[in-house]
């Protein structure tokens, strides 16, 4: 996926780094979401073919990755911190093998 050059200036990045803070913030990054979303299906399709995910995870996640703008809103929530990703706790993952 190809991303567009980013460009700050050199006042910016100090204060950026004397403060401990990120020199690239996620919003500051342009992405072309159709491309984000078929990148997103063709890792889930390498993560099955290897064994990394089940049939029915590969396709709830393909479907995911089909639906309009709902990427999106899932990856902008996990950057900015309104989602903790769990892991998931036995029982669930008992159900999930049934």
């Amino acid at each position: 996926m190809p991303l567009p050059w980013i460009q700050s200036s050199p006042a910016w990045l100090a204060t950026q780094q004397a403060q401990g803070r990120p020199a690239v913030r996620f919003g500051d990054i342009p992405l072309d979401w159709t491309e984000f979303r078929l990148t997103f299906r063709q890792t889930v399709d390498v993560l099955h073919r290897f064994g990394a995910l089940d049939a029915a995870e590969t396709e709830r996640l393909k479907a995911l990755g089909r639906e309009g703008h709902a990427l999106e809103v899932i990856v902008r929530r996990l950057v900015y911190g309104d989602v903790r990703p769990t892991k998931p706790s036995r029982s669930e993952k008992r159900r999930r093998l049934a």
